[in-house]
């Protein structure tokens, strides 16, 4: 029996290796597409005076091999590369460099690109691969398409990212497998990935929340009505008695049906925390037992209570649309069963 313990998902079995081993593949075959950075010769530094030898070994570097001007000076050493590229014009060489050098950058450009595309060819098999063998397993198949077929964003590959998407779907699928109410809450505490991300990755991935929509035809009143309130998801949700989860997906089955998107109504401090301080203020705490309390700042609490007038009116009337059969006086929760 899977149990959500809280607030956690737990007594999920491990899951198969083969995402590590694909994990390191994929680390293998990405390091070596990367390019690596060129070394740039020192900045400070000329010459004065050029030993026979240093004079020599310039020709040579740049004659024979095509070395770059910040190659060159790197290798010579107490030089810049317009020190070497001034040597090079008074012997009246610097002509002869170029051409060499650019038959030697083009020869390894196209060295280049070959490896380069050898190297792709061979990722690219491993995705392949790598599809081919999640074809019946949904969260390796989701976390493919997170990184490599993502139509929202190209998301950076490696083992620490792979194998927090990967398992914070695990998760996800879990739950889902075994008809579980899993919450973005439960899903980010039970992956340790902040609310936000698990929100983003699963918004990214066309997968709903976990919250079973259950309601009733006088619910479904209930949310066309707060629909119309200028006041957040979140707040209303809140108030309601329901949690977040449920209120936003059921929002946006209005949004789909109307044509139109709800504005978020945000604020600092929310509605819920005002009212959760003006409760607290009605029933005798004072200032800093609040604070205490609810695990607020003072800034935060206090500019709640210059606040009250104003907003003790809207969430009272919120609460009168949402709680047809009542009339409240008071502008926090009523416990509702």
């Amino acid at each position: 029996m899977v149990l959500l313990n809280n607030k956690k998902i737990t007594k999920m079995p491990e899951r198969r290796l083969i995402k590590l081993l694909f994990v390191l593949l994929f680390i293998y075959c990405m390091e070596m597409i990367k390019a690596y950075p060129k070394k740039r010769g020192p900045k400070k530094g000329t010459f004065k005076v050029l030993t026979s030898m240093k004079r020599s070994k310039i020709e040579r570097l740049a004659l024979e091999e095509g070395f770059s001007l910040n190659k060159i000076a790197f290798e010579i050493g107490g030089i810049t590369r317009e020190g070497v590229r001034y040597y090079l014009k008074t012997i009246g060489k610097h002509t002869e460099w170029k051409e060499k050098r650019e038959v030697i950058v083009e020869t390894k450009r196209e060295r280049n690109e070959l490896e380069f595309s050898m190297k792709k060819s061979l990722l690219n098999v491993l995705v392949s691969k790598m599809y081919s063998i999640s074809y019946e397993d949904l969260p390796l198949k989701f976390t493919l398409n997170y990184f490599f077929n993502n139509q929202h964003t190209r998301h950076s590959f490696n083992k620490t990212r792979f194998l927090e998407i990967s398992n914070l779907l695990d998760l996800y699928f879990y739950a889902r497998d075994n008809d579980l109410d899993a919450s973005l809450d439960v899903l980010a505490a039970s992956s340790n990935i902040h609310i936000f991300k698990v929100s983003r990755v699963l918004s990214e991935l066309g997968l709903e929340t976990l919250v079973k929509p259950r309601l009733n035809e006088e619910g479904e009143k209930t949310v066309r009505r707060m629909f119309l309130l200028e006041m957040s998801a979140q707040d209303l949700a809140y108030f309601w008695g329901k949690h977040r989860d449920l209120l936003s997906y059921q929002f946006r089955k209005v949004e789909n049906e109307i044509g139109y998107t709800r504005p978020s109504y945000y604020s600092i401090p929310s509605k819920r925390i005002e009212s959760m301080v003006y409760e607290a203020q009605d029933a005798g705490l004072g200032f800093e037992e609040i604070c205490e309390l609810l695990g607020k700042s003072p800034k935060l609490v206090e500019k709640s209570v210059e606040r009250r007038e104003k907003d003790s009116k809207e969430i009272m009337y919120a609460l009168d649309v949402i709680y047809l059969t009542e009339k409240h006086d008071k502008p926090y929760l009523h416990k509702h069963s």
